[in-house]
């Protein structure tokens, strides 16, 4: 038998319908709050939010002054010039619309230097997780004029299971829309510019239509 309703694959995966179809409730992590039948429902008085936790704990960290303004201006400049070398990657269809570039080697050297003190022991403390590794750096921007945004998605399906955390550095807060939002958690936040937003590479997460100038962002993945 299958599972007859859910927003969340793994779930699906995860859970059967006996003979007698029962109703699942799980809060945002997956854990299982809440099982009922139909007769413990009545559509004028049920309210999902009675079955979950009234306490949630998001698992993310918000670092300020992430970078130093010489390296902030640097990285922004560097894009500038890949921009007008015609030399960005594009990634634009239906449900995303990104401009991204690769560091060099010097500038990647220096980011790295700096968020090994800024942001990794951060992680540390709060996560216990030692970052070993990190995907490549990705200097992003997500712009107006073609509607800038990422669609709900996870970044671990399969081949990427090994990304344990996920990065996104915020290098500028002069534009509109373009809020980061874990829907799972209904949080949705606009850091301020030079803030590091790291949360766990399984969430799911989204960033809305940027309405008004361009959204930069470096992203990359922490690895052990």
């Amino acid at each position: 038998s299958q599972i007859l309703y859910t927003k969340d694959i793994q779930l699906s995966k995860i859970l059967l319908i006996e003979t007698e179809p029962n109703i699942y409730i799980a809060d945002p992590n997956r854990k299982i709050a809440s099982i009922l039948n139909f007769q413990d429902i009545e559509e004028d008085s049920f309210k999902i939010e009675n079955y979950l936790s009234k306490q949630v704990h998001i698992p993310y960290l918000l670092i300020e002054n992430a970078l130093d303004d010489v390296l902030l201006k640097k990285i922004k400049k560097f894009y500038e010039k890949k921009k007008k070398e015609n030399k960005l990657i594009a990634h634009s269809h239906k449900t995303k619309d990104r401009r991204h570039v690769h560091p060099d080697s010097e500038l990647e050297k220096e980011i790295d230097h700096k968020l090994s003190r800024s942001v990794l022991p951060e992680l540390r403390k709060l996560f216990y997780f030692d970052a070993e590794y990190r995907e490549i750096y990705k200097i992003c921007s997500y712009d107006a004029e073609t509607s800038g945004r990422f669609h709900a998605h996870r970044d671990t399906p399969a081949p990427y299971q090994h990304r344990k955390y996920a990065l996104s550095l915020f290098l500028n807060d002069d534009y509109e829309g373009g809020e980061f939002v874990l829907p799972e958690y209904g949080l949705k936040v606009k850091p301020k510019a030079n803030t590091a937003f790291i949360f766990p590479g399984i969430n799911t997460h989204q960033v809305l239509p940027v309405t008004k100038g361009s959204r930069m962002t470096i992203i990359s993945f922490f690895v052990n």
